[in-house]
């Protein structure tokens, strides 16, 4: 009895510091954003993982701010989000890290917005994701666009920043889809005058995998464009060579036919006429 006595004491004893352990571990594996920066923003103080709250200095109170660059220690996904009030006019910017365990979500609020005044201008400046890209490039003379995503890519979680910050977008925040499906999304941005423009945005599926892509874009600057080249696609490649193995098969041919084939004159036969 005093030797099961002593085991569950024992036990009583070390398995809290066990579950402590356990704890301190899976918080330390949790993915932690280190660094994060605005273009046409600046952030007032020095930006810290354990402060979740900050605000923002716009270059230009007009114009809202994009991300411009960011670092994430461990497995995390960075999304960016609008902060609007009741008007549906911004008052700052969310940035949203996920992973497998939970989120952790940093607000930066606008220091300088600028006094919302009526204009017509409802004009998409950049339609961002993750693995997401968009061709052509935004312009003032288009609606219609083509939006590449990988092949295997179910959930898209799409950020439009709209070139006026007293404009209003209409977006959602996430669409699932299936792996054979393309859709066409419908963006309507409304200028705070209430003018809209509606945006096409037409989902087109590349060859490669949502890895595929994440490892190309972490060696460096990665465009669907240049992998969508159609002399760089594997089956313009292969009609290439098979083109190639074909003519040289002819030319391989042709020149067998003129070995072998049978001369109109025989040199070792002396012609009828000759004495």
């Amino acid at each position: 009895m005093k030797l099961r006595g002593i085991i569950a004491l024992i036990i009583v004893l070390i398995f809290p510091f066990c579950a402590l352990a356990e704890q301190s571990e899976n918080k330390t594996q949790n993915p932690i954003l280190t660094q994060i920066s605005f273009n046409n923003a600046k952030i007032n103080g020095e930006f810290s993982p354990s402060v979740n709250e900050y605000t923002l200095t716009l270059d230009d109170p007009s114009t809202p701010p994009t991300l411009k660059n960011y670092e994430i220690e461990g497995r995390g996904h960075l999304f960016i989000n609008y902060i609007l009030d009741k008007a549906n006019h911004q008052t700052g910017v969310s940035a949203t890290v996920e992973y497998e365990n939970g989120s952790v979500i940093y607000n930066f609020k606008y220091s300088n917005a600028k006094v919302y005044e009526k204009n017509s201008n409802n004009l998409l400046k950049e339609l961002g994701g993750e693995y997401v890209q968009v061709y052509p490039e935004l312009n003032k003379n288009q609606t219609h666009y083509r939006v590449y995503i990988p092949k295997d890519m179910t959930v898209l979680r799409l950020t439009a920043v709209t070139q006026d910050i007293g404009a209003y977008c209409d977006i959602p925040k996430e669409i699932t889809i299936n792996t054979d499906q393309e859709p066409s999304i419908l963006v309507t941005v409304t200028a705070s005058d209430g003018t809209d423009r509606v945006y096409t945005f037409n989902i087109k599926r590349s060859e490669l995998t949502v890895n595929e892509v994440a490892e190309r874009m972490a060696k460096g600057d990665f465009s669907y464009a240049d992998e969508l080249l159609f002399y760089r696609r594997p089956a313009f490649l292969i009609g290439v060579i098979s083109a190639a193995a074909g003519l040289i098969l002819v030319f391989l041919l042709l020149y067998f036919i003129k070995r072998v084939a049978v001369k109109a004159e025989d040199v070792e036969e002396p012609e009828f006429f000759e004495v």
